[in-house]
């Protein structure tokens, strides 16, 4: 599937994307979290665009797709099967979806959702985690029809000193039990 729009087209990503996804990646989570995550943690960030472009060639039912803005890619998308044990089964997963801070506002986002939704299935139940103050995502993610389900958990990962206190809420979309 690949979507058109306003000067942006969406594709599915190429391992050659890699190192483009993750300077997006670092951009949006240095844009996005600043405040919310200490600054010598989002200082610290370095790509892994060979880790990065090892996910894209395994086919065990993930999927990435990158906005090319002028032909330059602009913001990426990463989706596939609900990691959590508690959702229904068939559930899909939004894993990351971040836009370079140069092309935010432009719709970017809305299409590279958009495209993830369609390969997904438009009804299909969906969830993602986003960090709980992160207000202008969760405002993001209600736009394109995603609600609280009322599961939240602090932030697991090695990046962050053992004693931060860092949430994550969890979002769904579709059909099953909020």
């Amino acid at each position: 599937m690949s979507t058109r729009s306003f000067g942006v087209r969406i594709r599915p990503a190429v391992p050659e994307d890699a190192e483009e996804i993750e300077r997006i990646r670092i951009a949006g989570w240095r844009t996005a979290y600043r405040g919310i995550l200490p600054d010598a943690v989002l200082d610290s960030l370095v790509p892994r665009a060979a880790r990065h472009a090892e996910r894209i060639r395994d086919p065990r039912g993930t999927g990435d797709a990158v906005a090319l803005l002028d032909g330059r890619p602009a913001g990426w998308i990463a989706y596939g099967p609900a990691r959590d044990d508690d959702v229904p089964t068939g559930t899909a997963e939004i894993y990351g979806c971040y836009v370079d801070p140069a092309a935010q506002r432009l719709g970017v986002g809305r299409l590279l959702m958009a495209e993830a939704l369609g390969v997904l299935g438009d009804r299909a139940p969906v969830v993602l985690w986003v960090l709980r103050e992160n207000t202008p995502a969760r405002r993001f993610y209600r736009r394109v029809g995603f609600a609280p389900d009322g599961r939240e958990c602090r932030l697991e990962t090695d990046l962050l000193p053992a004693d931060a206190e860092v949430f994550e809420v969890r979002y769904r979309r579709g059909a099953g039990p909020a």
